[in-house]
């Protein structure tokens, strides 16, 4: 299962995964992780995007699954899901992320400054991981609710009828 596919069934699975990293100080594994956990936010971000009664067709989510973490970042902001600062941490913490991530044969990870490079990139990680997945959460629930405002206005107005 994917880390996008996980933050959609259980995202509270997620947080257990990355506290567990922590514990066992595997920073480089918990650092992989909340990246693309991150980027399945960003992802159902967009995904929630727009009009509600408009359901993306098959191409449309296909694109959308094909969209790396900085895509779905720029993605993000045009459509007003991000503010500033939290699109600038994530784009942040995306480039040090990808520094580890294409560049690993140049590092030792044995090396103490390394670790706490990895260390401290995975703390910035986790943070940025309950942000998002507050963020999301939120827009889940105000979607939620105008559809509700939205169904019981109808309803009134069939009564009224």
């Amino acid at each position: 299962m994917s880390a996008r596919e996980i933050v959609s069934e259980n995202p509270e699975t997620v947080l257990d995964l990355i506290e567990l990293g922590m514990r066992k100080k595997d920073y480089l594994y918990v650092l992989f992780l909340e990246a693309g956990v991150i980027e399945g936010y960003l992802a159902n971000l967009i995904s929630i995007s727009g009009d509600p009664k408009t359901k993306p067709n098959r191409k449309s989510k296909n694109y959308l699954n094909n969209l790396g973490f900085s895509s779905m970042l720029h993605l993000n902001q045009i459509l007003g899901n991000l503010d500033g600062s939290l699109y600038k941490n994530l784009a942040e913490f995306n480039k040090e992320r990808n520094k580890f991530a294409h560049d690993m044969i140049q590092f030792d990870f044995e090396l103490p400054e390394v670790k706490e490079e990895i260390e401290r990139v995975t703390r910035k990680g986790l943070l940025l991981f309950r942000e998002i997945s507050d963020l999301y959460e939120d827009r889940r629930f105000l979607i939620s609710t105008k559809n509700k405002s939205k169904s019981q206005q109808m309803e009134n107005e069939n009564e009224e009828a």
